[in-house]
């Protein structure tokens, strides 16, 4: 398998307990070319220069402050500062648990990469899925990498 084709998530969690230990290892996979994901993102305990040296590519917010847009002025801020650093590190932001068009407006306008969630649907076996697909019309995207939604 070609290293490029796999991603790998971690929760932050996990990710802080023996933390140097880790950053080795997640190092080792970026020299395989592995892509890696920081779940959970927000909820653990990592400090500004942890964020710095995950070698990362994705972060993940956490639906717990996805839950609170854009109601909560404070988890606003948190949110867009989150998106903010990730994009200056040079990572992509996902954002998990959106289940409202506020919701989806609200962190397409901050430029969140990826926007997950029942706001789109359920989770959908493989045959659902696949006549959901079919119904999409991708001529209406004059570039693929409009699509945000994942």
């Amino acid at each position: 398998m070609v290293g490029n084709k796999l991603e790998i998530e971690i929760t932050e969690r996990l990710l802080m307990e023996r933390c140097e230990e880790n950053i080795k290892i997640l190092n080792h996979l970026k020299d395989l070319d592995i892509h890696i994901s920081v779940d959970d993102f927000g909820t653990g305990y990592s400090s500004l220069s942890y964020l710095v040296q995950f070698p990362c590519d994705v972060l993940k917010i956490d639906k717990s402050f996805i839950d609170q847009l854009p109601q909560s002025k404070d988890t606003c801020k948190i949110v867009e500062a989150i998106i903010m650093q990730a994009h200056k590190l040079g990572k992509r932001v996902v954002a998990e648990g959106v289940e409202t068009e506020v919701q989806y407006q609200y962190l397409s306008s901050l430029g969140c990469d990826q926007i997950q969630g029942y706001y789109f649907d359920k989770p959908l076996n493989i045959k659902d899925f696949s006549i959901k697909l079919d119904k999409i019309n991708f001529k209406d995207f004059a570039n693929i990498s409009q699509i945000k939604a994942c």
